[in-house]
């Protein structure tokens, strides 16, 4: 459509609660060091600290966040605390959204570097500059599609079948 952005043709994206823990200052910081040409685009409920909140340039949660994955450049995290599956990176890969996330908690399980995206040392704005620069040079990735309930249960099971 004329007007349209193309998939993937649209801003680098944070989406999450604006508090420290999930690091949109990290991802604000590490956008401004990339020298990258597409722009960031914050957007969150406000966390517990308004303070926080009030000196993070941050636009309102959506309700609908499929037509901005749809067309980001990437899902970005920024999160300092171990994530354990966050909804976002699963909505991202449903998408077909590449995301760029800290290798910390269970974030290592679901993406997987030069497929769904990439990896960085938690807290490394460098680092997470690199990877922003890296998905802003990028070819499409092959973004593999979330696991389904049944391949979840199949997974349980073998790690079951393992142990006893």
């Amino acid at each position: 459509l004329p007007g349209h952005p193309r998939r993937g043709g649209g801003p680098f994206l944070f989406l999450g609660t604006i508090a420290p823990h999930k690091g949109p200052d990290l991802v604000i910081e590490a956008h401004r060091r990339s020298g990258v040409v597409t722009p960031l685009r914050v957007v969150g409920p406000p966390g517990p600290d308004a303070a926080f909140t009030a000196r993070t340039p941050h636009e309102p949660p959506v309700d609908d966040v499929r037509p901005l994955l749809s067309t980001a450049r990437a899902l970005v995290l920024g999160s300092r605390w171990p994530e354990n599956a966050p909804m976002v990176v699963l909505e991202a890969r449903a998408a077909g959204c590449p995301v760029i996330a800290p290798a910390i908690g269970g974030l290592p399980e679901l993406v997987e570097p030069g497929v769904d995206g990439w990896l960085y040392a938690v807290g490394d704005a460098d680092a997470l500059a690199r990877c922003i620069q890296a998905a802003e040079a990028s070819a499409a990735l092959p973004i593999r599609p979330p696991p389904s309930i049944q391949d979840h249960v199949n997974g349980l099971i073998r790690v079951y079948d393992a142990v006893r």
